[in-house]
């Protein structure tokens, strides 16, 4: 009989402990909810809207919670002011690869017997396609592109000096031929990172270049791919023209993006990798330093290589190059296959670096040089019949010491966890995070007071039953 009248002196203390809360405690409305108002229903009115404002509130921090544990991300864009910029490596391919005077006989007789195929629906203007002899070698590139890098560049310079051009400039093998690489990997590694303290077009990076139009079997121009020194340039599917006979002016603009490493995804369930480190291994086995477009070059090469069983004389690696009819037929067809449908499958399984710098660039263009010059110009060139028309200007600069940093930050911290919380709190209860502690102490002292009833009752009970 004493357990049991312990019980329900146990009972009652729950019930002061309850009352005490509900008088005293921070929590607004829930003084209300008292049997013994002066209006019946008052305290089942109060009683259900609490109820259900709790209710709120906790399915809403279900949800969110459940939305933080996607590890979904948002990205935040900032300028951020520099005393230097980083220089970008600078490629500039001839957008005539191919000198018809260098072309072989027997390649000539190739094409003759394939004079239909210039109406075929899947032939790019890229001749690399259509001279892609068996007779070619992996280094034997340079009789379809004879134009060497005193041919093309007429002078350089650089914060209003002359610089020797080959002194910056190295030969750089593409799918477009032979090309030129300003500030390469090579260069950045021997003489580290080229950065640029002035603004403007005077101290901009100037090239004047000269082409052999009239020696040229296609469209006269270059093609310039601003890419990072390590990064392999995709001269196909990036970078811009420019015409000859014009001085052209190339503003110069820095975008960083940070993205956060697994498991935080940066677009479909696609995760970055981290390849600043020094434990990091390249899974590349034909570039040096790894970037995303340099993988989906490797897997392009691959994947003609699978299909054609021979490689473009342009691509890397030891395989076989493929003759001419093959490169018209299979290589042309399969480059388009992998253009439009296979890169964009996760079976290249490339993945973006969760660092990277991309440049972005406006261009404004004069005609270029301009007649009365012309007298003073023709012995620069060594030609007596100089007309500026073969000819091009390149002035590549920056307009600010500044870049755009696009940073991928968590869509939900645990700030903004508690801020979300307290937020509805307050908005809903008039609480606040001691409220919680008040909530957290009444549960606790009920918890207690539970379990000693609930084990003077089994005493009671093995005692009654003795």
């Amino acid at each position: 009989m004493e357990d049991r009248q312990e019980v329900i002196r146990g009972n009652h203390r729950i019930g002061f402990i309850w009352r005490d809360f509900r008088d005293y405690t921070s929590l607004h409305g829930i003084h209300y909810v008292r049997r013994n108002s002066t209006y019946r229903c008052r305290w089942l009115v109060w009683t259900v809207s609490i109820l259900v404002v709790v209710s709120f509130i906790c399915v809403n921090v279900f949800r969110l919670h459940r939305k933080s544990m996607n590890y979904s991300t948002k990205t935040s864009n900032k300028i951020v002011m520099v005393t230097s910029v980083p220089f970008p490596a600078v490629t500039i391919c001839n957008i005539s690869e191919n000198q018809l005077q260098d072309i072989q006989v027997d390649d000539v007789n190739d094409l003759d017997d394939h004079q239909h195929l210039d109406e075929h629906p899947v032939i790019e203007n890229n001749n690399s396609y259509f001279l892609n002899s068996s007779d070619y070698y992996k280094d034997d590139t340079d009789h379809l592109n004879n134009y060497s890098l005193s041919d093309f560049f007429t002078f350089c310079s650089q914060n209003r000096k002359v610089i020797l051009c080959e002194d910056y400039i190295v030969r750089k093998t593409t799918q477009l031929g032979l090309c030129y690489t300003f500030n390469s990997y090579e260069y950045s590694q021997n003489e580290g990172q080229m950065y640029v303290q002035t603004t403007g077009t005077q101290t901009a990076l100037t090239f004047n270049m000269k082409l052999n139009q009239h020696h040229s079997d296609q469209g006269v121009g270059i093609r310039i791919v601003l890419h990072e020194p390590g990064e392999e340039p995709d001269v196909l599917n990036k970078g811009f023209n420019i015409a000859e006979g014009f001085s052209s002016y190339v503003s110069m603009s820095m975008t960083k993006y940070e993205y956060l490493p697994s498991p935080y995804s940066i677009s479909d369930n696609q995760h970055c990798i981290i390849t600043n480190t020094p434990d990091f291994v390249s899974p590349l086995q034909f570039y040096p330093k790894y970037s995303y477009s340099a993988c989906l070059m490797e897997c392009r090469r691959n994947f003609i290589i699978q299909i054609c069983a021979c490689k473009s004389v342009f691509d890397p690696g030891s395989e076989s190059v493929c003759t001419t009819p093959t490169s018209i037929g299979c290589y042309s067809q399969a480059s388009l296959d992998f253009d439009i449908h296979y890169k964009t499958t996760k079976q290249c399984n490339c993945q973006q670096s969760c660092e990277f710098v991309e440049y972005q660039y406006s261009i404004s263009s004069a005609i270029s040089p301009a007649k009365i010059y012309l007298p003073y110009l023709k012995p620069i060139y060594q030609d007596k019949n100089f007309t500026g028309k073969n000819c091009l200007e390149v002035r590549l600069f920056f307009d600010s010491l500044s870049y755009t940093l696009a940073e991928s930050i968590p869509e939900y911290s645990r700030i903004d966890f508690i801020g979300i919380l307290g937020g509805m709190m307050a908005l809903f209860l008039g609480a606040s995070l001691l409220t919680l502690a008040e909530v957290a102490e009444l549960i606790l002292m009920c918890f207690v007071i539970g379990l000693k009833n609930s084990v003077k009752y089994i005493k009671g009970k093995i005692i009654d039953s003795r």
